[in-house]
Parts: C-alpha cells; structure tokens; sequence
C-alpha cells in the first residue's frame, strides 16, 4: 500500500544525520524557522562523553549565549528543509550504516 511505502521511507530516511559545521555557520537562523519541528537547538554548550560521542546539550534560549547551533537527529524528521534554505551550505547530510557482526 501506499501507506507502507511511506513508512520504508521514512525508516531509509532513519541513517541520515544532519549536522552543522559551526565554523561556517552565520547564525541567521534560517534553519530554525524552517525546520517544520523543533528540532534545531541553540546551544551554549555540549557534553562529550568519555568515549567521544555527544552527551547532554545545554541549551539556551539567549541569542548571547548561543556557542553553536545543534541539530537533534532524535527529533529531525530529515524533510530537508534546513538543508535548502541554508545560505552557507553548512549543514551537511550524511549516511549512517549498522554493521552487524557475529562474534
């Protein structure tokens, strides 16, 4: 149905990630008013974890604060909106793959 082709998509859409390249960014905060979610974060900080990934973010809602712009991959719907309406380019789109392995 056409319902269960939406739904595979969707879930193919799932290994994208958005990220923002902050040394490129402008911060004109096109990216935030398009993103049909809220989805893109100021923030004024980022905790990295012992093993190197990203922890908790501090977000901040004071334009002054604001150290990066973060694009939470848990609340993106990956439309791509941020993406189109980017001046800079600094938004890059790239795929994750699961790799199983047996041990």
């Amino acid at each position: 149905t056409d319902h269960s082709l939406e739904e595979a998509k969707r879930c193919y859409l799932c290994y994208l990630k958005y990220e923002i390249d902050v040394d490129n960014c402008i911060y004109c905060r096109a990216c935030i008013e398009v993103a049909p979610r809220d989805c893109i974060k100021l923030v004024e900080g980022v905790e990295i974890n012992d093993d190197g990934t990203y922890g908790e973010l501090q977000e901040t809602n004071v334009w002054r604060d604001t150290a990066a712009i973060w694009i939470d991959n848990d609340e993106c719907i990956r439309c791509g909106a941020c993406y189109k309406v980017c001046p800079t380019r600094c938004i890059s789109i790239s795929k994750n793959e699961i790799i199983t392995q047996s041990v």
